[in-house]
């Protein structure tokens, strides 16, 4: 069985996030259908860390008829993770609006370090949890559709 995990640590979806967050979610719900049309099981894990990302992309499940394709993964945060990471997105912002090129802006956005980390960890902590025997592939040639997954791993 193959395991494919995103963790989305936006907390709206102000802007193009609801449509970045959209586009994962099909990322997701499509490596899953491949896998399975291929005679694999698969399931896919969408990990976020706010109540409104949350109920959108559990809209998504019913609205695309995905199934059990992409489970989304809600994962409460403490007061003092979700000030910290409300303090990244707000940093990140301000430093957006001061770049002007395209490549700045891109290595700004990567320095989501905070973000990134809770949602990676509460999603690997989440498949564990749900599947105690996963072996995690860090390989990423391995991955499906070769996407850089934020969690791949099998389960014998």
């Amino acid at each position: 069985m193959h395991i494919i995990g995103m963790a989305k640590s936006s907390l709206t979806l102000k802007g193009a996030k609801a449509s970045k967050l959209e586009l994962d979610f099909f990322k997701l719900a499509f490596a899953v259908a491949a896998l399975r049309a291929s005679g694999e099981e698969a399931t896919g894990y969408l990990q976020v860390l706010a109540e409104p990302v949350r109920d959108r992309a559990i809209g998504w499940v019913n609205k695309y008829s995905t199934g059990d394709a992409v489970i989304v993964l809600f994962a409460v945060l403490n007061d003092m993770e979700l000030a910290a990471l409300a303090a990244e997105k707000a940093r990140n912002a301000l430093d957006l609006l001061s770049i002007s090129d395209e490549q700045s802006a891109e290595e700004s956005l990567s320095l989501a370090l905070l973000g990134e980390k809770l949602g990676e960890e509460t999603l690997a902590i989440a498949v564990k949890r749900r599947h105690p025997s996963v072996f995690r592939i860090t390989d990423r040639q391995r991955f499906p559709q070769h996407i850089d997954w934020d969690f791949y791993g099998t389960v014998q």
